[in-house]
């Protein structure tokens, strides 16, 4: 992508972002950049100069809310995008896509999702506090997400050793007697298992980091600040420096110039917001 198709980018998903952040904050949901974006507003005041998307996490009690506020609180320039109202919908999160817009990821050319410009919404669930409970939820995840991926025709195959070779394409057998609807409820079924608990740890069972870097104390979510962002401001957790050094180590530290990848568009179009 070049530079400025990049900062065109980046515009837009401000603009999306601060419709999450409309809605969050006139229905008292808390909420918090997370991942590379978080990493962009600490270390940069804003975007990763070559990062692509953004993230945003909450609770699954405020995401629950979120949802339900976007059915009748969402501009009419977006639309949101769940495993529920979008029947080719894999993923175990959703997404706040600007409309008029075509965004397709390298991997994804064959999914039959709605495809934008978009931000992802990440619910945290509740981790178990039993070792074993916690694997079982942790494994059963993995296998889901990797079957709906495969099902929904995601171009996702690990090659890095002959065991994951096979086990990819044994799910492609097994996905045959599975119905889409079936492994999503699973998904669902499996990620708020332990919802009805008061549990100490959360996880963003969706991200890209897995289980274990994904989870994290719950209290950190339920407290957050207000940083700067490009022209603007979103919320991030108070902790995000603890955070931050559990899942990327020495975060403020600029990754070598081989690191420093995007997601990578197989195609992007930006409709009507092209020139303005």
């Amino acid at each position: 992508m070049n530079e400025k198709d990049l900062k065109k980018l980046h515009e837009l998903l401000v603009m999306l972002s601060e419709e999450v952040k409309r809605i969050c904050n006139d229905n008292g949901i808390k909420y918090s950049l997370t991942g590379g974006s978080m990493i962009g507003a600490v270390r940069h005041k804003g975007f990763i100069p070559w990062d692509d998307d953004m993230d945003i996490a909450m609770l699954r009690e405020d995401y629950d809310k979120f949802l339900k506020a976007c059915e009748t609180q969402l501009g009419a320039a977006f639309e949101i995008q769940t495993m529920d109202n979008d029947p080719n919908y894999f993923f175990g999160f959703a997404k706040i896509m600007l409309k008029d817009t075509y965004l397709v990821q390298y991997c994804h050319e064959k999914t039959k999702q709605k495809k934008g410009i978009y931000v992802d919404i990440f619910p945290l669930d509740n981790v178990p506090a039993d070792v074993k409970e916690r694997k079982k939820q942790k494994q059963k995840t993995y296998l889901l997400i990797k079957m709906l991926a495969r099902k929904g025709k995601a171009g996702i195959e690990d090659k890095s050793s002959l065991l994951k070779f096979v086990l990819f394409h044994l799910i492609d057998f097994v996905n045959v007697f599975f119905s889409m609807k079936y492994l999503k409820s699973k998904l669902y079924e499996n990620m708020t298992k332990f919802n009805c608990q008061k549990t100490e740890l959360v996880c963003n069972m969706s991200g890209y980091y897995g289980y274990d870097k994904e989870t994290t104390y719950r209290k950190y979510f339920e407290d957050t600040i207000v940083v700067p962002f490009e022209n603007t401001e979103f919320s991030i957790i108070k902790e995000y420096d603890t955070f931050l050094r559990t899942v990327y180590g020495d975060y403020m530290k600029l990754p070598p110039k081989e690191k420093r990848h995007t997601h990578g568009f197989q195609s992007l179009d930006f409709g009507p917001y092209k020139n303005a």
